[in-house]
This record gives structure tokens, C-alpha cells and sequence, in this order.
């Protein structure tokens, strides 16, 4: 678990799990350093040859690790594996939906357009993300997701499951809602090297 320079009493509460499960490791940055030198921190420290990526303020189905595991498991073509989403507001109320395209050449078909992988219910396999250098820190507060996802498509297949992989919290403070048109600027560039 990475805690990227949280104000909040989030270290007490990770340091305390911690105790309790020798499998979690913690590490918190110092003062906030975003999204993608945060996310290559945590991938240091990953041993598992299969990564599930999750965001703080969302929420995650007790069965996703479980299903996401075996469909990778079962198809080994696949590096890179998410799902559906459910869009919840700040309450936990459920605001919307999106199924995105299941298959590897739909999903390739859309990332020239747009990402069709939600970033916080993604499993990778590790090796591929190492392979291509992790996240390119220059994409730190914006399409980080969609750089990576254009450098994995070179790598390894896509997929994602029919069924809700995470509930994501809209919030108005949320990277997406903070700079639109610096993170626009930058898919676009993704979007013209695809």
C-alpha cells in the first residue's frame, strides 16, 4: 500500500493492518508525489507475478482478486485484464454504469479513441509492466493509464470481465476534474503515437 503524503490518519490505520498481515507492506511518501511515481513505488515492492491495481476511495466487489486470478490463470495470452464499472457518488450510492469491450480486438479498436480499461480495477502481469519500465512519470497527474495501455499493446493481449470489477467514486476533487485540459492534451498525444 502506497500513501502518497496523506494529511489524514490513513498511516495510523495501514501501519495497524500491517501489524496484523505480514503480507501488506506500507510505504508513504513524504509529501505528495501523484499517481505515476506512487504507482511505480508500490510495483517495487510487488511480488506476485500478477498486480491488482486499487484506489483508495473506491470500491472493490470481495470476489474481484478471485475472478480476475483465474480468468488470467486460464488464459495466459492476457496480460492485461479489467472490467465493468459502477459509478457511485461521494455516499456509496450507485449514479451509473459502463461495460466496456470484452474482447482484445474491440478493446484495441477503442484505444485508439479512448481508454477502454478501468485503471482502478486492473490486474497486470508483472513482468509486462516491467518490461515496458512501469509508468512514465511524466504522465504524472494525468493519462498515465493510457500511456501505459499504448505501450502495453505492443506486449500482450487485452480483456475485460462482464462483470463489475469496481465501483468508482465521482468526485469533483478527483485528477480527472483537477486539470481537463493539460490531461487532454496529453491523451491526445497518446492517441496521435496509437
Amino acid at each position: 500500500i502506497v500513501d502518497d503524503g496523506s494529511g489524514d490518519n490513513t498511516p495510523v490505520i495501514l501501519e495497524e493492518f500491517s501489524r496484523r498481515d505480514a503480507r501488506l507492506r506500507f510505504i508513504r511518501n513524504r509529501t505528495n508525489l501523484g499517481l505515476a511515481p506512487s504507482l511505480n513505488r508500490g510495483l517495487t515492492l510487488c511480488q506476485a507475478p500478477l498486480v491488482a491495481r486499487a484506489d483508495g476511495d473506491d470500491v472493490y466487489p470481495p470476489s474481484r482478486i478471485q475472478n480476475q486470478a483465474r480468468y488470467m490463470r486460464d488464459h495466459q495470452e492476457v496480460g492485461v485484464l479489467s472490467g465493468a464499472i459502477c459509478y457511485i457518488d461521494e455516499a456509496g450510492r450507485p449514479v451509473g454504469h459502463d461495460h466496456l469491450p470484452t474482447r482484445d480486438d474491440e478493446i484495441r479498436f477503442w484505444l485508439n479513441l479512448r481508454v477502454p480499461i478501468v485503471h482502478s480495477g486492473v490486474m497486470f502481469r508483472k513482468e509486462l509492466l516491467e518490461r515496458v519500465g512501469g509508468y512514465d512519470e511524466s504522465f504524472n497527474r494525468g493519462p498515465e493509464d493510457y500511456d501505459l495501455f499504448a505501450r502495453l499493446c505492443h506486449q500482450t493481449a487485452f480483456a475485460n470481465l462482464s462483470d463489475i470489477v469496481v465501483n468508482v467514486r465521482l468526485r469533483e476533487s478527483s485528477v480527472r476534474g483537477s486539470a481537463p485540459d493539460r490531461i487532454y492534451a496529453q491523451a491526445g498525444g497518446v492517441c496521435q503515437r496509437l
